[in-house]
C-alpha cells in the first residue's frame, strides 16, 4: 500500500513545528487553550487545537490505509470500505432513479434528497480515498508493462469525476434538459462503478 502522499503531508506539517514539547493535546470546545499531556507522542505542538485535530486526522487516515481489509483481498480496510460504500450508493442511485420515474410530488422530493446525499458521500470518497490513491499510484500505473493498468485507472477516474460534477450540479441546480442530463449522469455513474470494481479486482485480487 502506497501512503507516500500521507507521509509527505505529515512531514511537511512537522517541519513547520517549533521545538516545543510534543504530546497529546486536550482541547476545550469553547476555548483555543490546549493542555499538553505527556501520555504519548502524537506530533502536536502545545497550545494549538487545530494542529491537534489535523494530525489526529492524518494519523487516523494512515492507520486505516495500512490495516488489511476484511474482504480477503490485498486491499486495506480503507479501500474495502470504499468499495462497500460505492455498492450502497449504487442502491441509492437505483432507488432514486425509480422514484424519479414515479413523478409524484412526494417521490420527486425524496428523489432530490437521496441524490444530494449520494453526491455528498461520493464527494467525500473522491476527496479522501480515490483522489489521494490516484495521486499516490499514478507513477506505478504509468510504469506498468501491461496496456490495461493506466487506461483503466485514467478512464475510471475521468468518467467518475465527470459523473460526480454533473451529479452535484443536477442535485443542487437544474440546467438545460434535466431529464436528459440525469440519464447521462446515471450512465456515467454506472460505467465508473464497473471500472472501479475492475480496478479493485485487478490491483487487489489479480495482482496481489
Amino acid at each position: 500500500m502506497n501512503v507516500n502522499w500521507l507521509c509527505g503531508l505529515l512531514s511537511a506539517y512537522r517541519r513547520k513545528q517549533s521545538a516545543s514539547e510534543i504530546g497529546v493535546v486536550h482541547c476545550r470546545a469553547d476555548s483555543s487553550v490546549c493542555n499538553v499531556s505527556p501520555l504519548s507522542k502524537l506530533g502536536c505542538p502545545k497550545g494549538n487545537c487545530e494542529d491537534f485535530l489535523w494530525v489526529s486526522i492524518l494519523w487516523l487516515s494512515w492507520f486505516i490505509s495500512v490495516v488489511m481489509g476484511f474482504l480477503g483481498t490485498n486491499a486495506s480496510v480503507l479501500y474495502d470500505l470504499n468499495l462497500l460504500l460505492q455498492l450502497v450508493l449504487l442502491v441509492v442511485l437505483l432507488l432514486g432513479f425509480r422514484l424519479g420515474r414515479i413523478k409524484s410530488e412526494g417521490s420527486l422530493k425524496l428523489h432530490r434528497r437521496l441524490m444530494r446525499i449520494l453526491v455528498v458521500l461520493n464527494a467525500v470518497a473522491i476527496l479522501f480515498v480515490m483522489g489521494p490513491s490516484l495521486l499516490a499510484n499514478v507513477g506505478a500505473a504509468l510504469g506498468e508493462t501491461s496496456f490495461i493498468g493506466f487506461p483503466l485507472t485514467l478512464t475510471h477516474h475521468t468518467i467518475g469525476l465527470a459523473a460526480e460534477i454533473l451529479g452535484v450540479v443536477l442535485a443542487f441546480r437544474k440546467f438545460g434538459n434535466v431529464r436528459l442530463w440525469m440519464r447521462v449522469t446515471f450512465i456515467l455513474w454506472l460505467i465508473a462503478l464497473v471500472l472501479g470494481i475492475g480496478f479493485y479486482v485487478r490491483y487487489y485480487v489479480v495482482l496481489s
